[in-house]
C-alpha cells in the first residue's frame, strides 16, 4: 500500500504540473486554440486520469476524510473536473446524441411534457455549448447561429428583444473634421482586394496634390457648424417607373395619391416616418416611428388594384432597394438633395466646400454630412481614370470623416420574452452579460449595416454551477486551514495552560 500511495502522489504531482505547463501554453495561444486544445482527445484522456488520481487519494489516504480541509481540498478538483466536462463541446455533442436516440422511448413512457423535461431539462440534450444571435435595433429572435458557418444550430424556447444600442465614446482630441482621400487596392491580377485611406493636411485657400492622383485640391470654405441648402421648391417625392419605363412623380406628403393606367393602380401616400423601425416578423410585425433615436425616413403607400384589393409598402430613403418593386412598378423614396450649406451656430456638422482641379479640368463641390452622420463623401471616378469595379465602390474617393472617438463603451438594452410577456431584462454590456434559461448573452460586437445592430455572444451554463462549489470549496479549505485550525489549536492550548494552572 505503501508504494501506491506513493506512485498516487508523485504521479499526481507530475499531472499538476503537467496542468500548469498546459495552462501557460493555452495562454499564450489565444483562446480559439486554447478551446480545441483543451478538447481535444489527448486532453479528454488527460482529465480522466487527473480525476482517477483525485478519486484514487481517497482510498489511498483515508485520513484526508477526517481533516475538514483536506477533504474540501480534494473534493474541490473533483467538482471543477465534473462541471468542466458536463459544460464540455464533447459533454454537448454526446448529451445532443444520446437525447436524439432517448426521446421516442421516453415519449411513450413518459408522455411529450415529461420526456421533454427528462432529455431536455435534466440531461440538456437540446443545448448547445456556444453561438452568437446577431440583433437589429427592436428586433427580437430565438435562432442561435454557428460562429463558424453562421448557420442557425437551435433555438431557444423564448426570444431574445433588442430595445436599444447606444454607444460611449471619449472625447475626442480634436474637434475639427479630417479630409481623407480613398484610394483603390489592387493584386497582382489587376482585382480590386481593398480601400486604402490617407488623411490630407489642408489648409483654407492652399492648393495640395492628392495622393495617387493628378488631382490638385483647394479648400474654399470650411464651416464647422452648417446648415444645408437646398433648391428652392424641392420637397421629398416617391418616384413610380411604370411597365412601359414612364416615370411618375408623387409628392411625399400625406393624401396624395395618383392614378397610373399601365398598370392599372392607384398609389396612395399613407404616413412619413422620420425614423422607420420594424420589430418582430410575420403577423407579429410592428412598425413604428422613432424621432430622436436615430434616422431611417420612410414613406407608407397603399397600392390599390382595379378589384378593390390593396396592399401597402414602405419605402425607405436610405435603402431604396427595400421594398421598390411590386404590382408590376418600381418605386423609390427620394429626399432633397443638398446644394450648399451655411453657418448654423445649432448644427452639429461642418460642411466643407473644395476646388479639383485635374487636366485643365476644375469642379467646385461640397462635402455635405447628413445631421448625425459621421461623414460625407464625393467620388473623384470623373476626374482621374479609374477601373469599372472601382468606380462601383466610389473609388476614388474623397471623404469629410468625423474626428475619430475612441468607443468608452457599448450597451445593449435586452429585453427575454416568452409569450408576449416580458421575463427579464438588463442593459448587457462588455463584463456584463445576461443570464436566463440555461445561458448567458455576452456584448459581443456591433455594426450599423442596414440600423444599428448588436452581435451577442451565447454560452451554455452548464457545468457551471459544480465549478462555482469546488471554487467555493478551495475557498472554505483555505480559510480553515490558514484560520480555523489554527484558532482552534490556540484555543485548545489556552485551555489547556488554564486548566494546569489550576492544578
Amino acid at each position: 500500500m505503501r508504494i501506491v500511495r506513493h506512485a498516487i502522489l508523485w504521479f499526481g504531482l507530475l499531472v499538476m504540473a503537467a496542468l500548469i505547463a498546459l495552462s501557460a501554453y493555452g495562454a499564450l495561444i489565444g483562446a480559439e486554440r486554447a478551446k480545441d486544445l483543451f478538447n481535444s482527445i489527448p486532453l479528454v484522456v488527460f482529465w480522466c486520469v487527473l480525476t482517477v488520481l483525485l478519486l484514487g487519494g481517497f482510498v489511498a489516504f483515508p485520513r484526508l476524510v477526517k481533516s475538514p480541509a483536506s477533504l474540501l481540498m480534494h473534493l474541490a478538483p473533483l467538482f471543477i473536473l465534473a462541471g468542466a466536462m458536463w459544460g464540455s463541446d464533447k459533454a454537448h455533442e454526446v448529451r445532443h446524441a444520446v437525447g436524439q436516440a432517448l426521446m421516442p422511448a421516453a415519449t411513450k413512457l413518459l408522455g411529450p411534457s415529461k420526456a421533454d423535461q427528462l432529455v431536455n431539462g435534466w440531461l440538456e440534450a437540446g443545448k448547445v455549448p456556444r453561438g452568437y444571435i446577431a440583433l437589429h435595433e427592436g428586433e427580437e429572435d430565438n435562432r442561435i447561429l454557428d460562429h463558424e458557418t453562421q448557420q442557425p444550430v437551435a433555438e431557444l424556447p423564448f426570444k431574445v428583444r433588442l430595445k436599444s444600442f447606444t454607444i460611449d465614446y471619449y472625447p475626442p482630441r480634436d474637434d475639427r473634421w479630417s479630409l481623407m482621400v480613398g484610394l483603390p487596392v489592387f493584386d497582382a491580377d489587376g482585382n480590386l482586394v481593398d480601400e486604402r485611406q490617407q488623411t490630407l493636411q489642408w489648409e483654407p485657400d492652399r492648393e495640395i496634390p492628392i495622393p495617387g492622383t493628378l488631382i490638385r485640391l483647394r479648400v474654399l470654405q470650411y464651416l464647422p457648424h452648417a446648415g444645408l441648402l437646398f433648391e428652392k421648391g424641392t420637397k421629398p417625392c416617391v418616384e413610380i417607373t411604370t411597365a412601359d419605363g414612364q416615370t411618375v412623380t408623387l409628392p411625399a406628403e400625406v393624401g396624395k395619391e395618383v392614378e397610373l393606367k399601365n398598370p392599372a393602380l392607384r398609389i396612395r401616400v399613407e404616413k412619413l416616418f422620420v425614423n422607420l423601425r420594424v420589430q418582430g416578423a410575420g403577423a407579429e410585425r410592428q412598425i413604428t416611428d422613432s424621432p430622436g433615436e436615430g434616422s431611417n425616413p420612410a414613406v407608407a403607400v397603399t397600392l390599390t388594384q382595379p378589384d378593390g384589393t390593396s396592399r401597402t409598402r414602405y419605402l425607405m430613403a436610405l435603402m431604396p432597394m427595400h421594398g421598390q418593386t411590386g404590382e408590376g412598378v418600381t418605386m423609390s423614396y427620394v429626399l432633397p438633395q443638398p446644394t450648399g450649406a451655411k453657418p448654423d451656430a445649432e448644427s452639429k456638422v461642418p460642411a466643407m466646400e473644395v476646388q479639383l482641379t485635374a487636366g485643365g479640368r476644375s469642379h467646385r463641390v461640397w462635402l455635405l454630412p447628413q445631421e448625425g452622420e459621421r461623414h460625407a463623401s464625393i467620388s473623384l471616378a470623373p476626374l482621374v481614370p479609374a477601373k469599372a469595379e472601382a468606380i462601383q465602390r466610389g473609388l476614388p474617393a474623397l471623404y469629410l470623416a468625423a474626428p475619430r472617438q475612441d468607443v468608452k463603451a457599448y450597451k445593449s438594452d435586452v429585453e427575454i420574452l416568452e409569450d408576449y410577456r416580458r421575463m427579464a431584462h438588463k442593459v448587457v454590456e462588455v463584463n456584463h452579460p445576461l443570464h436566463y434559461g440555461g445561458y448567458h448573452f455576452y456584448q459581443h460586437s456591433y455594426g450599423n449595416q442596414g440600423g444599428m445592430y448588436s452581435v451577442f455572444s451565447v454560452v451554455s451554463d452548464s457545468g457551471l454551477w459544480p465549478v462555482w462549489i469546488g471554487f467555493g470549496m478551495l475557498c472554505a479549505a483555505a480559510v480553515w486551514r490558514m484560520w480555523v485550525t489554527p484558532g482552534w489549536k490556540y484555543l485548545m492550548g489556552a485551555a489547556e495552560q488554564k486548566e494546569n494552572a489550576k492544578c
